[in-house]
Protein backbone atom coordinates (compact mmCIF):
# COMPACT_ATOMS: atom_id res chain seq x y z
CA UNK A 1 0.00 0.00 0.00
CA UNK A 2 1.46 3.41 -0.96
CA UNK A 3 2.01 5.96 1.80
CA UNK A 4 1.08 9.52 0.96
CA UNK A 5 2.90 12.02 3.16
CA UNK A 6 0.78 15.07 2.28
CA UNK A 7 -0.05 17.44 -0.53
CA UNK A 8 2.64 18.91 -2.74
CA UNK A 9 0.40 20.96 -5.02
CA UNK A 10 -3.31 21.68 -5.34
CA UNK A 11 -4.78 23.54 -8.31
CA UNK A 12 -7.62 26.04 -8.54
CA UNK A 13 -9.09 27.50 -11.69
CA UNK A 14 -9.40 31.28 -11.69
CA UNK A 15 -10.84 33.72 -14.20
CA UNK A 16 -8.38 36.58 -13.69
CA UNK A 17 -4.87 35.52 -12.68
CA UNK A 18 -3.73 39.03 -11.70
CA UNK A 19 -6.78 39.60 -9.49
CA UNK A 20 -6.23 36.23 -7.83
CA UNK A 21 -2.55 37.00 -7.32
CA UNK A 22 -3.46 40.16 -5.40
CA UNK A 23 -5.95 38.24 -3.25
CA UNK A 24 -3.78 35.23 -2.44
CA UNK A 25 -0.52 37.14 -2.01
CA UNK A 26 -1.68 40.38 -0.41
CA UNK A 27 -4.87 39.41 1.44
CA UNK A 28 -3.78 35.91 2.52
CA UNK A 29 -0.02 36.53 2.55
CA UNK A 30 0.98 33.55 0.40
CA UNK A 31 4.36 33.78 -1.36
CA UNK A 32 4.64 33.59 -5.16
CA UNK A 33 6.70 30.54 -6.14
CA UNK A 34 6.64 30.51 -9.95
CA UNK A 35 4.69 31.93 -12.86
CA UNK A 36 4.25 30.68 -16.40
CA UNK A 37 2.59 33.26 -18.64
CA UNK A 38 2.52 30.83 -21.59
CA UNK A 39 0.57 28.21 -19.64
CA UNK A 40 -1.36 30.86 -17.68
CA UNK A 41 -0.62 29.84 -14.12
CA UNK A 42 0.85 31.20 -10.93
CA UNK A 43 2.04 28.94 -8.15
CA UNK A 44 1.98 30.35 -4.62
CA UNK A 45 3.48 28.73 -1.57
CA UNK A 46 1.40 27.94 1.51
CA UNK A 47 3.92 26.55 3.98
CA UNK A 48 5.38 23.41 2.40
CA UNK A 49 2.55 23.07 -0.12
CA UNK A 50 1.91 24.87 -3.40
CA UNK A 51 -1.39 26.27 -4.59
CA UNK A 52 -1.46 26.51 -8.39
CA UNK A 53 -3.77 29.21 -9.71
CA UNK A 54 -4.66 28.31 -13.28
CA UNK A 55 -6.26 30.89 -15.58
CA UNK A 56 -9.37 29.35 -17.15
CA UNK A 57 -12.06 31.41 -18.86
CA UNK A 58 -14.43 28.44 -19.08
CA UNK A 59 -17.25 27.41 -16.80
CA UNK A 60 -16.46 25.39 -13.69
CA UNK A 61 -17.81 24.88 -10.17
CA UNK A 62 -16.34 26.57 -7.14
CA UNK A 63 -13.98 24.53 -4.97
CA UNK A 64 -12.99 24.33 -1.32
CA UNK A 65 -9.51 24.76 0.14
CA UNK A 66 -8.66 24.72 3.85
CA UNK A 67 -5.52 26.48 5.05
CA UNK A 68 -3.83 25.78 8.38
CA UNK A 69 -3.30 28.91 10.49
CA UNK A 70 -1.33 28.91 13.73
CA UNK A 71 -3.49 29.84 16.70
CA UNK A 72 -1.17 32.73 17.61
CA UNK A 73 -1.66 34.29 14.16
CA UNK A 74 -5.40 33.71 13.77
CA UNK A 75 -6.73 36.97 15.25
CA UNK A 76 -4.24 39.09 13.29
CA UNK A 77 -5.12 37.23 10.08
CA UNK A 78 -8.86 37.70 10.60
CA UNK A 79 -8.42 41.39 11.48
CA UNK A 80 -6.36 41.94 8.32
CA UNK A 81 -8.95 40.27 6.09
CA UNK A 82 -11.80 42.25 7.64
CA UNK A 83 -9.86 45.53 7.31
CA UNK A 84 -9.33 44.74 3.61
CA UNK A 85 -13.11 44.30 3.23
CA UNK A 86 -13.32 40.52 2.94
CA UNK A 87 -16.35 39.12 4.78
CA UNK A 88 -15.30 36.33 7.12
CA UNK A 89 -17.79 33.88 8.63
CA UNK A 90 -17.38 31.76 11.71
CA UNK A 91 -16.10 30.47 13.97
CA UNK A 92 -17.06 26.87 13.23
CA UNK A 93 -15.97 24.00 15.45
CA UNK A 94 -14.96 20.69 13.88
CA UNK A 95 -14.98 18.05 16.57
CA UNK A 96 -13.48 15.36 14.34
CA UNK A 97 -10.20 17.32 13.85
CA UNK A 98 -10.51 19.00 16.46
CA UNK A 99 -10.25 22.49 15.01
CA UNK A 100 -11.90 25.87 14.77
CA UNK A 101 -12.27 27.47 11.37
CA UNK A 102 -13.40 30.64 9.65
CA UNK A 103 -14.58 30.88 6.04
CA UNK A 104 -14.40 33.41 3.24
CA UNK A 105 -14.69 33.44 -0.55
CA UNK A 106 -11.94 34.27 -3.01
CA UNK A 107 -12.67 36.54 -6.03
CA UNK A 108 -13.87 33.51 -8.05
CA UNK A 109 -16.21 32.22 -5.34
CA UNK A 110 -13.99 29.40 -4.09
CA UNK A 111 -14.74 28.64 -0.43
CA UNK A 112 -11.62 29.09 1.65
CA UNK A 113 -11.33 27.90 5.19
CA UNK A 114 -8.79 29.10 7.74
CA UNK A 115 -8.35 26.29 10.28
CA UNK A 116 -6.64 26.34 13.64
CA UNK A 117 -6.01 23.04 15.36
CA UNK A 118 -7.24 22.87 18.93
CA UNK A 119 -4.84 21.19 21.28
CA UNK A 120 -6.83 19.33 23.86
CA UNK A 121 -5.39 19.07 27.35
CA UNK A 122 -5.90 15.97 29.33
CA UNK A 123 -7.07 16.69 32.83
CA UNK A 124 -5.56 14.34 35.36
CA UNK A 125 -7.63 13.33 38.38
Amino acid sequence: MPRIAGFFEVGLRVRDLRRSEVFYCEALGLCPATRDETLGFLAVRAGDAVLRLQQDDGSWPSQHVAFAVEAAALEETLAHLREEGYPVEGPYFHEWLPATSFELRDPDGHRLELCTEIRLRRVLP
